[in-house]
């Protein structure tokens, strides 16, 4: 064995049918089309935070704000369901 993940694929053999293979293009698209706004959204926030967020202070409550919002999410949806 080589690497540091096996998944067990040197065992096992996959076989698709030929009604399945658009189902998997649809979902390669929608994945790449996910992938493209995610970088877009991304540029929009950089150039945002470029011309908005300038001084030490801003960052810093950026940070803390983040944060807050990434601990709350963590510790709410599990105790939600």
């Amino acid at each position: 064995k080589s690497g540091l993940l096996d998944f067990g694929g040197e065992t096992q053999t996959m076989e698709f049918t030929l009604w399945e293979i658009p189902g998997f293009m649809l979902l390669g698209a929608l994945g790449g089309l996910i992938g493209a706004y995610f970088n877009m959204a991304n540029e929009h926030l950089t150039e945002w935070r470029r011309h908005n967020i300038s001084t030490r202070v801003q960052r810093y409550v950026e940070v803390v704000c983040i944060a807050s919002f990434v601990a709350i999410l963590a510790f709410g949806i599990p105790a939600i369901s």
